[in-house]
């Protein structure tokens, strides 16, 4: 099993063992009773302290970042030091309370997320979802091979992958980036 160790940014960070942090804290939740009180939010504040827990400082982290390359848009939440900065964009689309999910869309808005880390300027980019059972199914069933799901895998999406999407997944990303985007990590949980 490969290792995600980035020593470039606020020294050694074991972005595996992070996840895997993340996702043991979002579980004792769910155990506990919790699950349906967990939002973004959630998957933030236990991703902040599973990394204060591994040595980053809290005064390394900001949240809600604007950056002028997203023209008014945020990154939900950025480390930084004098060597740098990491992006991490975290998503946990819930289900819909109707039952009725709107799958398209929200792959859409995940793909938009993923174009979005891409045009940030980092010397690291993580994009961290929590999906549901459904929604994976979903994914799998309707992705092209490009689509990982496997931490430290790399996204490459051509503008011929954005063109084939249904038209709400389309109309949810939006005219977003370069004719050839790529995130250089992603972790699934």
């Amino acid at each position: 099993m490969q290792r995600f160790v980035s020593e470039r940014l606020l020294g050694p960070v074991n972005w595996a063992a992070i996840w895997t942090d993340v996702a043991r804290q979002l579980r004792a939740h769910r155990a506990a009773g919790r699950g349906h009180l967990l939002t973004e939010d959630s998957v933030r504040l236990c991703t902040i302290l599973s990394l204060q827990s591994s040595g980053v400082p809290p005064e390394a982290l900001r949240i809600e970042v604007f950056d002028p390359v997203l023209k008014g848009g945020k990154v939900d939440l950025v480390a930084s030091d004098s060597n740098g900065r990491t992006v991490l964009e975290l998503k946990y689309p819930r289900g819909s309370r109707s039952g009725t999910s709107p799958d398209t869309m929200t792959f859409g808005e995940l793909l938009r997320d993923f174009l979005r880390v891409a045009l940030t300027p980092a010397e690291d980019r993580w994009v961290v979802m929590v999906l549901g059972p459904a929604l994976r199914r979903y994914i799998s069933r309707n992705s092209a091979a490009w689509w990982v799901e496997k931490p430290g895998e790399t996204l490459t999406l051509e503008r011929s992958d954005l063109e084939a999407l249904p038209k709400t997944a389309r109309e949810a990303v939006g005219p977003q980036g370069p004719g050839k985007s790529s995130v250089s990590r992603s972790a699934g949980m």
